[in-house]
Formats: structure tokens, sequence, C-alpha cells
């Protein structure tokens, strides 16, 4: 079927659900007037209150590219151990399959020893110290996963302090509705739309494609590295997703979160879009360098009718 249309494009991406009104010309021709692209999801059940609480949240990788010391991921819990947040929310990959020393396989331990040594064991000394409760999401990236396909099972370790979910989950935490996955949904959005006679927020518009689609995952058919736009073949970091169409109901959106965290190699921000809080920490390291994680702090009047946005505060910081 090929769209005819004199109207200027706004955004296309590939295979988006839409609902088109318009009429059908001749064979093979539709004019359409119309373009729906997508509905908001069900608003999670309101509340009239709900309890003062911060979080911290980060994304891999937490390794720099020289080695796999784990440095930023320590010096990160030295922040949480001196300011105590309620929640620590982190997204891998924890041991990076796209990190130099993983990829020339000249490491002499497993990777499964690797997370345990370096990550876990830092993490339940953390826990020792504080009461904050951790929250670890698996990444596609993630060279010590059994499951590399996505929606991706949680981590397989019980210990208390730690809850160990899938990728994505739809979360409550004290009250308010969290959604998050560690696929860059941002990157490969990016990479498959065109901007055309688009003006306003590109990344307001792609994260509304995630809320209009209802999917933390809204491309069909998914990324892949091969079909990546010409000015970003050189970029190997991206290795694509495998979707396991069995389990993609795992990937939808089921409500619209009050918080949506959605970490992605393009430029941290943190706005609000139909009414949610959207936030791209960035990354945790940066090749040799430290990147950008963030501080969540929520904070509800009561008696007092606000709008949700307001009573959430959010800070970009650089390690």
């Amino acid at each position: 079927m090929y769209f005819a249309s004199d109207k200027k494009l706004k955004l296309s991406s590939l295979l988006k659900v839409v609902a088109v009104e318009g009429v059908n010309m001749y064979s093979g021709v539709l004019i359409p007037s119309n373009i729906y692209e997508g509905t908001l999801p069900p608003s999670p059940q309101k509340r009239n209150d709900f309890p003062e609480f911060t979080m911290i949240m980060a994304a891999g990788p937490y390794t720099t590219s020289d080695n796999l010391e784990m440095d930023p991921l320590q010096q990160l819990i030295r922040i949480v151990v001196k300011e105590r947040p309620d929640v620590l929310i982190l997204c891998g990959p924890f041991v990076d399959l796209t990190h130099d020393l993983v990829k020339d396989g000249n490491l002499d331990v497993p990777f499964e020893d690797i997370f345990r040594d370096k990550v876990l064991s830092v993490l339940t000394e953390c826990t020792k110290q504080t009461k904050t409760s951790i929250v670890m999401l698996p990444s596609l990236k993630d060279a010590h996963h059994h499951y590399p396909v996505y929606p991706q099972p949680p981590f397989q370790f019980t210990k208390p302090g730690f809850h160990m979910v899938s990728d994505p989950s739809t979360l409550a935490i004290n009250g308010l509705c969290v959604g998050i996955t560690s696929t860059d949904t941002l990157f490969h959005l990016s990479a498959r739309t065109m901007f055309r006679g688009a003006p306003g927020d590109r990344m307001a518009t792609l994260v509304g494609h995630v809320l209009k689609q209802q999917s933390y995952y809204p491309l069909h058919p998914t990324f892949l590295r091969e079909n990546q736009l010409n000015n970003m073949e050189g970029d190997t970091d991206h290795t694509g997703v495998n979707m396991d169409l069995t389990q993609q109901r795992g990937a939808e959106l089921p409500v619209k979160p009050d918080i949506l965290f959605l970490p992605s190699d393009l430029k941290p921000f943190a706005k609000v879009v139909n009414g949610c809080v959207c936030i791209n920490p960035g990354r945790l390291t940066k090749m040799a360098v430290g990147g950008t994680y963030c501080k969540i702090a929520a904070r509800h009047r009561p008696g007092v009718q606000q709008d949700l946005s307001t009573c959430i505060g959010v800070q970009i910081v650089h390690i």
C-alpha cells in the first residue's frame, strides 16, 4: 500500500503501528486525511499521597575502557553510602561484552566470577552500611547473562536488600509507578526514524513514541547494526536487539508510568512528556572517563492538589 499525501512529514518510523483515515482512490494508493499515531496507556491508580523518598539511578558500563576494575561503580557506591538514598537502581551492562578485554577473550576468569567478585560483593557491602534497596536490571550486553534476548529475565541472585528484575520492568516504588529498560530504545529509535519539517523537541518526540506505542521497544523489525544510518556505521557498541516474539507482551508498557527511565548513549536529559517524568541518566562511564547518573527526590505535600510532575525533582550528575 502506498500513501500519497502533500502534507509535510513530521516523523516516520519503520513499521510503526498507526491508524489511517483517508480515501482509497485506486488500487494500491491511499490518500490519507488523518494519521493517528497511537494513544497513551492508561494512567496508574490515582494516589492522594506518597511518602517522601530519594533515588539514585545509574546505567552501565561501570568500567573504564582500559580495565575491568569497576572503579566508577565503587565511586558511585561511596556516594550512596554517604547520601543514603531509599532506592538505588542499576541498569546493565555490568560485564560489558563490547569491552575490549572481554571481546579479545584474554581473561583468565569466567565472566560470572567478575560479576560476583567485582559487582555483587561491592553492592553487598553497601547493603550492610545502609538501608538502601538495590534494584538491578540486566542488559543484552551483559556477557555473563544466560539469556541475551529481549525481554530479558532477571539475574539469578537472591539476597536481602536486592531486587532482581527483568528488562524491561514496570515497578511500584513508594507509591509511584516507575518504568525502566536497560536497552537503548532512544538511540535505536533515533537511528530508524526520519525527521523532516519537524520543529520542536526531538527527544520528547522519541519518548512520545514509547508512550503512545505502549511499548518499551516500539521497533518492528528490531534494530540491527548493519541497518544503521550511514553516519553511524562506525559505531560497534550497538550490537542490535534479538526479540523473543513468543514473549513480546513482556515488552509492553501496561500503564503510563510516573517516572520513565530510558538510559541511552544520547545526550542525558530529564523532561516531562505527556505528564510522565522521562529521564535519560546517560552512562556511568564514557570510554576512559566518568559519565553521568541521576538523583531523584519525590515529595508530595499532604492535602495539597499538585501535578505529580511538580513533586519530582531530577538532577543529572557527573561522576
